[in-house]
């Protein structure tokens, strides 16, 4: 399965309804996307913890309300035909795609908190809308932060979760070749693409994990990552790495 990083990012502005609705368009059958939690407490769709890459503002997203970053559109960065679209919640999402794509939902994070889940945090909010729009069969939830998924496990053991990892030094010690996957214990592991041997893939499907890396470009690369067994590839070019592998 060929999930679209971020949307289709490469010919509309990253995580907006536009680059959703063109995955939808062009049939690649998944989507990855990031959510946070603002401060009125809806999950809005972004990357960033702030707007000032895509808006050119210095909101803390997590300490805005939905209103107030509503109040900044998020397409002209891009290009200016996508002038006013705006950051959209993950309802909004799953309004417009409904049960059309498989979600893989990566949840970001902030700080550690050790903590059980929250009424009205971040993941239990997030359980609540995936039922709601009876969507437990479609989604994926995602993140570098064992602590979030060990949370949502708790709260949805019907819902996978997914631990993203790279054996990068730019990454803590501690996510670091997923070893906090003993912690969260994962149904599936998200490494970097590069690190991803057809022996590492053998041996994870003879535990019943799934592998799905991130994030591919190259039509050689998701080859290579087929023939090792891969059950998914997120990519930045989701359209040319479907044709490719089909």
């Amino acid at each position: 399965m060929v999930f679209g990083h971020r949307g289709m990012s490469t010919r509309a502005p990253e995580n907006t309804l536009a680059a959703f609705d063109l995955i939808v368009q062009d049939g690649i059958p998944g989507i990855e996307l990031d959510i946070h939690q603002c401060a009125t407490g809806e999950l809005v769709v972004a990357h960033d913890d702030t707007l000032s890459r895509t808006a050119g503002v210095d909101l803390k997203i997590r300490e805005t309300s939905l209103s107030a970053i509503r109040e900044h559109e998020v397409g002209s960065w891009f290009d200016p035909q996508f002038t006013g679209e705006k950051v959209p919640t993950l309802a909004e999402v799953f309004e417009l795609l409904g049960g059309k794509v498989v979600y893989d939902i990566e949840v970001k994070h902030y700080g550690i908190y050790w903590g059980p889940p929250v009424p009205g945090g971040t993941e239990a909010t997030l359980e609540a809308l995936i039922r709601h729009h009876s969507l437990t069969d479609k989604c994926i939830v995602s993140s570098f932060d064992p602590l979030v998924l060990k949370r949502f496990a708790q709260l949805a053991r019907d819902i996978p979760t997914a631990l993203i990892y790279s054996n990068s030094r730019k990454v803590p010690v501690t996510v670091r070749r997923g070893r906090s996957r003993l912690f969260c214990r994962p149904e599936i592991l998200k490494p970097y693409h590069a690190d991803v041997t057809e022996r590492f893939v053998r041996r994870q499907k003879a535990r019943g994990r799934q592998v799905i890396p991130w994030t591919v470009a190259e039509p050689e690369e998701a080859r290579r990552l087929s023939a090792a067994g891969v059950d998914g590839l997120i990519s930045r070019v989701p359209d040319l790495i479907q044709s490719v592998l089909a």
